[in-house]
């Protein structure tokens, strides 16, 4: 979380928000959920696990939240985004 960042860099929230938005142009927890998203898809793409237990894996509270914020992104269920990119046997 940011706040775990927070106390790992001892600093405040608004320093790593300057710091990070100046860095690479978007927030510390656009950045999380950036990050959370790319586990997501690679998880998605190599390996059978659950929406579920990706969503627990990744830190995502809901399946129902990963499925909304996934589609945001993708325009696509997560289903759909591993039947589309999955590993090809």
């Amino acid at each position: 979380t940011v706040g775990d960042l927070v106390k790992r860099l001892h600093c405040s929230r608004s320093t790593l928000e300057r710091r990070m938005k100046l860095a690479l142009g978007r927030s510390p927890g656009d950045e999380l959920q950036a990050l959370r998203m790319r586990r997501v898809e690679h998880l998605l793409t190599r390996t059978d696990l659950t929406i579920e237990a990706i969503a627990t894996q990744t830190g995502i509270a809901q399946p129902t939240h990963l499925h909304a914020l996934f589609r945001s992104k993708h325009g696509m269920t997560p289903g759909a985004y591993r039947r589309n990119h999955g590993v090809r046997d």
